[in-house]
């Protein structure tokens, strides 16, 4: 269950509730005339002339739209220990003044709207009430900026200023003679300086042909943002960009994004529900086509261009394409307060893994040099333990994509299909779907694979052993070919073969009970970095396993103590129960602690006992 429930009062709405210990109650106002209250900004410059032009439902979408958003950010879903085990879902309640409250108040409008935010967000609850507008307002969100819609062939097309939006823009205009109207969600200073770089070299390119519009969503200073994963901001995009649409009399809007990011399957188990990204999911686009409908009053659509396509083959796309130089401006960073110096990407963030990667396959590997990356994975070790993760998680899943079927991947991914082969754009039904999904997926795994390849081909020196955690490292190592299980064992190992011998140098362990404390305190010591490292496996040492976790529990440390009384026959017989006795499907990892070496060979013992599988000896002294 959530902690509680979060209450969010809109343009001053009052609450229809009385006083209720278990809500935590949040005011969002942007009116410009309440600035004693105002804590969020909400501007589209640059948008028509008169802002009555536009509906009065549609001014109320951008405004809720806008305190969705705000509201996903301000409330935050739980610490970074607690996702692997709970769904890190909140649960919501709106309280809105609007101002066409007849339609707000119809219930398919609700349930549609709901029903889009839940998956999109991967919380567990939204619920709206809408009061009416006591007196006429015009809203803050428009600016002074005037700009006349003079009924010319326009397209509306999303504008992240990533790669594949850049793409798909400078596509658009060379295939069409249609004016191009970019709608960008401006979130900070830098993404902003990208969007607005980038639509100032495209409109001089091709003049008279593109309108930039800008919709910064943000928090007044004193306001503390909470939440990074910004979940919803797919809603407040798509609301700026079909707004636009109804000024222009269009109904439907672009939207480029290739399909592995926007498919987004699992890269372990935990990443689940909200934790992993939903933003252009094909469900979460059909849902919002069916909201978006209600409000338009007949069909819209949601256009994916690039929905079959690889990053990889984005990235070919846009080299043939004129003005592929501009490919350096964008950005496609998730984490761009990692990002440091003239860089423009953090490096070691899944997108910029992703996108990285993707350069490999180009011929002209300078469209998209290091010099961008503030870590180059391909020789820097990543910063934190989470970073590897992300690069291990990242090749293995490649792996597994390389190899899939239409039939494998029915097997093994059933729950997350039948999310997928319903929503797929040029699908005439399931198996179809099914098909050219493991077709995307499978194309996407071969070019990573050659990816890596022509990465040691070029960049690997036979003399030089490279940075742990570098890819040229993990590739060398196969590392990313373990099961998480015992890469965790190896991890640990790590930690007790430095540890150790130091640990007991003057004072041996009083028995093995000791010994088993003493490791305990140790590993306990390092149990942040192990499962920032290790999200997918847990750890315990044997006599601290909690009861309710002995059978949840992946890796258990079995220590052994081989004492000057005792015979190395007497852990091996100790050794065997433990695995005898083990719950099904857990990893053990042996530490024998060795001082006076009485095991007369190391490579027999492991070997012995690592054959028998799931288990590893690591022997101290």
């Amino acid at each position: 269950m959530s902690a509680c429930l979060h209450t969010i009062l809109c343009n001053g709405a009052k609450p229809p509730f009385g006083e209720c210990p278990g809500r935590r109650i949040l005011e969002l106002e942007s009116r410009v005339g309440v600035q004693e209250f105002r804590n969020v900004r909400l501007d589209l410059p640059n948008f028509i002339r008169d802002v009555f032009n536009l509906p009065d439902r549609f001014v109320d979408l951008l405004e809720l739209a806008g305190y969705v958003f705000a509201a996903d950010r301000l409330a935050l879903r739980g610490s970074r220990d607690a996702v692997e085990y709970h769904r890190w879902a909140r649960e919501f309640e709106f309280v809105v003044r609007v101002r066409d409250i007849d339609f707000w108040q119809k219930e398919e409008v609700g349930h549609a709207l709901i029903k889009a935010l839940c998956f999109m967000t991967g919380d567990r609850s939204y619920e709206f009430s809408f009061q009416e507008m006591p007196e006429p307002y015009s809203p803050s969100l428009f600016s002074s900026e005037e700009f006349t819609l003079s009924g010319q062939n326009a397209a509306i097309a999303l504008f992240s200023g990533g790669l594949d939006s850049l793409a798909g823009t400078i596509s658009l205009l060379e295939q069409t003679k249609k004016h191009v109207c970019l709608v960008s969600h401006q979130a900070s200073p830098r993404i902003a300086g990208a969007q607005n770089t980038l639509a100032r070299a495209l409109s001089s390119r091709y003049p008279n042909r593109i309108s930039h519009y800008r919709f910064p969503c943000t928090f007044r200073s004193q306001t503390h943002r909470k939440e990074e994963t910004q979940r919803s901001r797919s809603f407040l995009f798509t609301s700026i960009a079909f707004a636009l649409a109804k000024a222009y009399g269009e109904d439907r809007i672009y939207l480029y994004e290739n399909g592995i990011t926007s498919l987004n399957l699992m890269r372990r188990e935990d990443l689940s529900q909200a934790r992993a990204s939903r933003t252009t999911h094909p469900k979460s686009l059909r849902l919002l086509e069916q909201f978006f409908g209600l409000l338009f009053g007949r069909r819209v659509c949601i256009e994916t261009p690039f929905s079959w396509k690889t990053k990889a083959e984005v990235f070919d796309l846009i080299a043939h394409l004129p003005n592929s130089d501009l490919v350096s401006s964008s950005v496609s960073c998730s984490k761009l307060f990692r990002a440091s110096g003239p860089s423009s990407h953090c490096g070691s963030c899944f997108q910029c893994i992703d996108r990285r990667l993707a350069s490999f396959t180009l011929e002209d590997a300078a469209l998209d040099g290091p010099g961008n990356y503030a870590l180059d994975i391909v020789i820097d070790p990543p910063p934190l333990p989470e970073d590897k993760t992300t690069l291990i998680d990242y090749i293995r899943q490649a792996k597994e994509f390389a190899e899939v079927t239409p039939e494998g991947l029915m097997m093994s991914r059933l729950g997350e299909l039948e999310d997928i082969v319903d929503y797929l754009s040029n699908c005439s039904g399931e198996l179809e779907g099914v098909r050219k999904a493991a077709d995307l997926l499978n194309r996407h795994g071969r070019q990573i694979q050659q990816a890596i390849k022509k990465v040691h081909a070029d960049l690997y020196d036979p003399y030089t052993k490279p940075d742990a955690g570098s890819l040229l490292a993990l590739t060398a190592s196969l590392e990313y070919l373990l099961e998480p299980n015992e890469r965790l064992a190896r991890s640990i190992a790590g930690i007790l073969r430095k540890a150790v011998p130091s640990m007991f140098r003057d004072k041996k362990p009083v028995d093995e009970p000791d010994l088993n404390q003493k490791i305990h305190g140790l590993l306990k010591s390092h149990y942040s970095d192990l499962r920032s490292e290790h999200p997918s496996a847990s750890f315990a040492c044997a006599g601290f396993v909690p009861d309710h976790m002995r059978i949840s529990t992946d890796v258990v440390v079995e220590s052994k103590y081989i004492r000057q009384s005792t015979s190395p026959s007497k852990a091996r017989d100790g050794m065997s129960a433990d695995l005898t006795n083990r719950p099904a499907g857990t990893y053990i990892l042996f530490a024998v602690y060795d001082p006076y070496h009485a095991i007369k060979d190391d490579d027999v013992l492991r070997s012995d006992f690592e054959s028998k599988g799931d288990c590893s000896v690591c022997i101290l002294r």
